[in-house]
């Protein structure tokens, strides 16, 4: 077995170890300093360690809590703030889990780790959170007897929530999260005799525990019982993953401006503009800080329009000190932390006259990690200067226009107009600190927009240019358009794409098709969906239907769905016509609702990200829901963007379909979807085989913009 040790150097969540607080250091609060080195205790030599740490540390979470609740929570060690944290005095805990948690897989590992941990005032509090493999492993080896009576054989190993099939001699270990529960695991032996005969075997492996390695080993014995010719022994090697390697992970050098955003334009007026100062903050030693512009150059009446602080001559550093840029540097060499905090000082920001000028700033530790950033000085007399627009606040339909303020405007706003249009559109705009915004809406889709920061007597001269995203709807979301595919129903015209689909293919095996076309009730067109929930043969199923496919069946009637549609639009809700008509819960196999409950029928939809999931053989979708362990949707999970339902506890009023509108509430907006989930079903808890036979009719899903 290859042993690994992980260990996340997180001097992110360092404070530290300055003995003192002066104006030339980061400034802290709180009353004690905690550094935590997270170690990941893994069982494999890792192909790529770059590729290793990168995803490691981006799926990092790390907890800190305390009797009151959580108090610093971290998603990624890009998001930890390298300068360190400061805690009140106290007991507290550290959390920390890293990996993918998949029920069984040949790559994705999972980590936990916990560990308690006082904070002192004025003193520096050293935390090591050992994070565990949490992962059952199965290997399995064929002794070479075995060859000798059985060929093209098979081991399928796995418990209720996922399954590997290991062919032939392979190597590779499974690596398996056991169901909440679950102790006992399944493994089958099949293959083909040396007379002919199909051979197969099946046993459990009992009380099986975390971060132990299950090995199985196949030898014929040639003695005993014969089963079919030949007899074959399997037998079980239980023993706990050991941990051999380290590889260190630690968070790039964190620049930062002091009382100011480094990646928004710092303005000021010519002559006035004063000191401004940087910090960077590091897990380890600064290797470099290299200082890059064109105005450095002139300024300085340097060679080049670059310098290092770290290793430049002593004559460039003097004249660049003497120009006005000086640099204080720090190193805590027992918390392995440094700081630089560089300023540059009034000498040579009020020499620069009207203008933009931009300096970029690259630092890089000891241990290879980078991090660059751009700082922007812009010079000007204005007012008002129009910013430049941040894409992820750009929708469809709506936008967020952004400009500069001097202390000179108590009047300020924005005109804006479609590029093209002779006519502009004031929108007054809402002060923070030195900028200013306006969000305008009512604008049209797929259309390039332009807007200038105004006061009553001064136009800025910078115009910025915007195109609003689009506004696509879902195919054939009146549902006028069907194929029968064998005794299939499916959703889709001749020769499309499919989109929909509803679990037909299930129950459509013994000759029932749950989802149909009805033309009872209607919005437009001639048809309507009709999701019918009933008992179908030997197992209850509800109606249902969703945007991805019916992939394939397990144990008879247990249905793996791939949820999900490439979808890359924001819409602000989804709106359809529905009548439900709900029955008293007839068939239960699990969930929040109970046998003589009355049934509830349910549309959701999600806008995630461009993750994707896997279940036994199958991978590639957004979102793969397995009814057998039952392996759901989680509408709080990292890859949800936006998310919106519709409960139905009751009876829709009236005789026919009515509107409803699901508003979507997004939990991210700094990033855009790539997928769309959408469901409906006529049992809520049809997923857990619990329902009645309820009945739910859909007609004209419309996203709203």
């Amino acid at each position: 077995m290859n042993n690994i040790i992980y260990k996340i150097a997180a001097a992110a969540l360092v404070a530290g170890g300055l003995s003192a607080c002066s104006e030339e250091l980061l400034p802290v609060e709180g009353e004690g300093h905690v550094k935590i080195s997270a170690t990941l205790n893994s069982d494999v030599t890792v192909v790529s360690r770059a590729m290793a740490e990168e995803e490691l540390a981006a799926s990092c979470t790390v907890w800190i809590s305390n009797s009151k609740g959580v108090v610093r929570e971290y998603h990624g060690l890009n998001n930890i703030p390298a300068g360190g944290i400061d805690l009140y005095s106290g007991h507290y805990k550290a959390e920390g889990w890293a990996g993918v948690k998949s029920a069984a897989s040949w790559e994705d590992r999972w980590f936990e780790g916990v560990e308690e941990f006082d904070v002192t005032k004025g003193e520096t509090t050293n935390v090591e959170l050992s994070c565990k493999i949490q992962n059952t492993l199965v290997s399995v080896v064929y002794d070479a007897s075995a060859d000798e009576v059985i060929s093209d054989y098979t081991m399928t190993v796995g418990s209720t929530a996922g399954e590997l099939v290991f062919e032939g001699n392979d190597e590779r270990k499974g690596y398996y999260i056991m169901p909440e529960g679950e102790t006992s695991m399944k493994y089958t032996l099949k293959g083909k005799l040396s007379n002919g005969e199909e051979y197969a075997r099946s046993a459990t492996i009992e009380n099986v525990k975390p971060s132990t390695e299950y090995r199985l080993t196949v030898r014929y014995t040639g003695e005993n019982e014969e089963l079919g010719g030949a007899f074959l022994t399997i037998e079980v090697d239980e023993s706990e993953v050991v941990v051999e390697d380290t590889i260190l992970i630690t968070v790039a050098p964190e620049i930062q401006g002091f009382n100011f955003d480094i990646d928004q334009p710092v303005r000021g007026k010519a002559r006035e503009f004063g000191r401004k100062s940087l910090y960077i903050s590091a897990s380890a030693a600064l290797k470099s800080v290299i200082l890059y512009g064109e105005i450095l150059q002139q300024k300085l009446n340097l060679d080049g329009p670059d310098f290092d602080f770290m290793n430049s001559e002593d004559h460039v550093h003097d004249a660049v000190v003497a120009g006005g840029i000086n640099n204080v540097y720090t190193y805590d060499e027992e918390n392995d932390i440094s700081n630089m905090k560089i300023n540059f000082e009034e000498l040579f920001t009020n020499s620069l006259v009207d203008g933009e000028y931009t300096i970029t700033i690259t630092a890089t530790d000891v241990l290879g990690k980078s991090s660059v950033k751009t700082l922007t000085l812009v010079v000007s007399d204005d007012p008002v200067t129009t910013a430049a627009i941040n894409l992820m606040d750009v929708y469809a339909t709506t936008a967020v226009l952004r400009a500069n303020l001097s202390g000179d405007a108590t009047e300020y706003g924005f005109n804006y107009r479609p590029v093209g249009s002779s006519e502009w559109t004031y929108v007054s705009g809402t002060a923070n600190g030195s900028d200013y915004s306006a969000q305008i809406s009512s604008l049209s889709p797929e259309t390039e927009y332009e807007y200038v920061a105004v006061t009553p007597d001064f136009t800025s001269d910078r115009v910025i240019r915007f195109t609003t995203e689009g506004a696509p709807q879902l195919p054939n979301a009146s549902f006028e358009k069907s194929v029968m595919d064998g005794k299939i129903l499916r959703f889709y015209g001749e020769g499309e794409d499919m989109f929909w689909d509803s679990g037909n293919k299930g129950s459509a095996t013994i000759g029932k098709n749950i989802t149909t076309l009805s033309t009872d009730y209607r919005h437009s067109g001639e048809k309507s969906v009709k999701l019918a929930s009933e008992k179908v043969a030997i197992a209850f199923a509800a109606g249902n239907l969703f945007a991805g496919e019916f992939l394939g069946i397990e144990s008879l009637t247990k249905g793996i769905l791939g949820w999900g549609r490439p979808f890359t639009a924001r819409p602000k809700a989804l709106k359809a016509w529905v009548k439900y008509t709900p029955a008293t819960i007839s068939e239960y196999g699990g969930g929040d609702l109970q046998k003589g409950d009355m049934d509830e029928g349910i549309i959701y939809m999600a806008l995630v990200d461009n993750s994707t999931d896997s279940y036994s053989s199958y991978s590639g979708w957004p979102c793969i829901v397995a009814t057998k362990q039952p392996k759901l949707f989680n509408p709080e999970g990292n890859n949800v963007i936006a998310y919106g339902e519709r409960v139905f506890k009751g009876a829709t009023e009236g005789d026919g379909l009515i509107e409803i509108t699901i508003p979507l509430d997004y939990k991210r907006t700094d990033i855009k979807p790539s997928n769309i989930i959408l469901t409906a079903s006529a049992s809520r808890c049809g997923d857990y085989y619990t329902g009645g036979p309820s009945v739910m009719y859909i007609d004209d899903f419309e996203l709203v913009y």
